[in-house]
């Protein structure tokens, strides 16, 4: 918005511009960044599931029955 105004010789701040938004009622919407939470492209091999996760809790949470 603010460089539209300067455009057409509106010189303004931040602020005054987001004020001026505010009584007018308008919203932005904010696109968000995606962020990458896993490296999926790792030398390491894939490691088998060899419980099939059935699991049944025997008391401590290091040990699984099946």
């Amino acid at each position: 918005m603010k460089t539209e105004l300067e455009k057409y010789g509106y010189y303004v701040s931040r602020s005054k511009v987001a004020r001026m938004m505010k009584s007018s009622y308008f919203v932005v919407k904010r696109t968000r960044e995606l962020k990458v939470t896993t490296d999926s492209k790792y030398n390491y091999p894939v490691v088998p599931n060899i419980l099939n996760q059935s699991l049944v809790y025997i008391g401590k949470p290091s040990m699984a029955a099946c």
